[in-house]
């Protein structure tokens, strides 16, 4: 240090102080208030703490629960009657419950609505995933009033008008509620009921231990919603969607028994999907309304009829709404795969398609899609679990939907479905839009007797049958022999809930799969073949 510097250094009795001490204090102070910042940060993030943050969470739910008016008689009714008991549900799915597609269906006789499945551990710890995946008012952070109302002069606030409940998936009791606290505190009461999934068959539900494969644990199960109801309010109702036990045998042994457990956890109503974990996609069989009627029965009986049951699965047509509640007994109808094809599937006004010309089904479907263009555009999907891509968040969600809405058009006209897919090509929704306008302008300069040789006039290309051939039932008086063969000899070492050892001998089952196998490997050989002959054939 110059000369003339240190004299006036030295001059300074605090400076005299600090030349005094060591180099390595003061290193030490200097670092001092960065250290202090780095463990601050190693603390909230420390999952150690995660039990401190759910007892503020609780405590935070606590405080809202105290602000909401308990003159609610819960004693008089049961939950589904107090929420006007509906009858036609619109079931959760995954990136495709957005609001803009709820309202729709609900403007087409829809009674009640789920949300997308909410992962309750990647909910409780992250702000940001709440916000990528809730959209209702007013935690749903993408909607803005002003930008409505570019769109639309009487743009409203988008408050559910109708029942709504919310879907989370998880095993660990602790997480699960507050999870549920959290959806219920920050939708200010729209969350009418907190439904756990006990129904998903995907791969990604085994991993993470809910779902389908979940229901294999009932213990766990009922740990579970035990702790749910304990720790939500009495106003807000606690349901379960589950499906046929994997592991059940042909009387329902096993499913009597989960039906009871779970109305001896509290649940106010149960849904049951027709089918088993293994049923699903490519493998859909058909769907078991006799094991749902005696899950209504179980249920009656044991609850009282205080419980209801909601049948789920095999509603294809509008008509199957009416043949399923009169063959199960169900309370209500739930439908997931249709309505995401036809939103109207539960209207009144609704026909089934054997009864309409190939001209009426094209005006309909392409109602739905731009119906459905209107109230996104006003409304825009939150990403979800399809994620942010382009720069433009929930884009992916409005394509998705128009996939289904138009799936036999587009698989047509293959140059616009992938016009449709590029994330590049069309990045916003006024290029989708642009692209559904140029796919209708194609089909209404046909006629008639074009229209109805179309492809697209076929039943085995709507969406609901891309995995089932043209012949197959969606409802049958019991489930595939395969299928109970495969239960058998995947849970034959379930004592308790193991199916009858005289069902079928080790070798005519080697010898029905080796069967089963062949026969699909030639259909898939088929399908291959007419799909191409069906694209080669369209020279309209």
């Amino acid at each position: 240090m110059p000369r003339r510097q240190w004299y006036y250094f030295a001059q300074d009795p605090k400076k005299q102080l600090l030349s005094s001490l060591p180099p390595e204090l003061l290193l030490l102070l200097i670092l001092f208030p960065y250290i202090c910042f780095g463990f601050t940060i190693l603390i909230i993030n420390n999952p150690m703490n995660a039990s401190m943050r759910s007892t503020t969470a609780s405590r935070s739910y606590r405080l809202y629960c105290s602000s909401v008016p308990s003159n609610t008689n819960c004693g008089s009714t049961t939950f589904y009657e107090r929420i006007g008991s509906p009858k036609f549900i619109a079931a959760p799915m995954v990136s495709q419950s957005d609001y803009a597609f709820r309202t729709l269906c609900r403007q087409h006789g829809v009674d009640c609505a789920y949300t997308q499945m909410y992962h309750a551990k990647n909910f409780a710890k992250s702000k940001t995933y709440q916000d990528h995946h809730m959209d209702i008012y007013p935690a749903y952070t993408r909607f803005d009033e002003h930008h409505a109302t570019l769109f639309c002069h009487q743009a409203t606030l988008p408050i559910e008008q109708g029942p709504l409940v919310a879907q989370i998936a998880g095993h660990d009791p602790r997480t699960m509620l507050q999870a549920a606290q959290i959806i219920v505190e920050r939708t200010s009461g729209a969350v009418q009921a907190i439904d756990v999934n006990l129904g998903c068959p995907q791969q990604i539900a085994k991993k993470g231990n809910y779902g389908a494969f979940l229901l294999r644990d009932m213990d766990t199960v009922c740990a579970v919603m035990s702790h749910l109801r304990r720790g939500l309010l009495p106003t807000v109702g606690l349901t379960a969607k589950i499906r046929i036990p994997d592991y059940d045998d042909p009387h329902g042994t096993a499913l009597k028994r989960c039906i009871e457990r779970l109305v001896d956890s509290g649940v106010d109503w149960i849904t049951v999907h027709g089918r088993t974990l293994i049923e699903n996609k490519t493998a859909v069989r058909r769907c078991n309304w006799e094991k749902i009627a005696l899950a209504v029965d179980t249920a009656r009986e044991y609850s009282n009829g205080q419980v209801p049951i909601i049948a789920n699965g095999g509603i294809e047509h509008p008509s199957d709404v009416r043949k399923c509640m009169d063959a199960t007994g169900a309370q209500a109808v739930m439908s997931s795969e249709a309505l995401l094809e036809n939103p109207g599937l539960f209207s009144s006004t609704t026909i089934d398609e054997q009864f309409m010309t190939p001209r009426q089904i094209l005006e309909r479907q392409f109602s739905y899609a731009y119906q459905y263009l209107d109230l996104a555009t006003m409304y825009p999907p939150v990403p979800g679990s399809l994620g942010v891509r382009s720069g433009n968040a929930g884009h992916s969600v409005v394509k998705a939907h128009l996939f289904k809405f138009l799936h036999r058009y587009f698989h047509e006209r293959p140059d616009l479905r992938d016009l449709l897919a590029n994330h590049s090509k069309t990045p916003h929704i006024a290029q989708s839009r642009q692209v559904v306008t140029e796919l209708l302008e194609r089909y209404m300069d046909l006629s008639d007797d074009q229209l109805e040789r179309a492809p697209s006039s076929q039943r085995e290309n709507t969406w609901y049958r891309r995995h089932r051939t043209p012949s197959a039932r969606i409802h049958s008086p019991r489930v595939d022999n395969v299928i109970i063969s495969a239960a058998q000899v995947s849970y034959s070492n379930n004592a308790a809930c193991s199916l009858p050892n005289d069902v079928m001998t080790t070798d005519e089952k080697k010898k029905m799969i080796q069967r089963r196998i062949e026969q699909l490997r030639k259909e898939r050989l088929l399908q291959q073949s007419d799909k191409n002959l069906k694209i080669s054939a369209i020279k309209f």
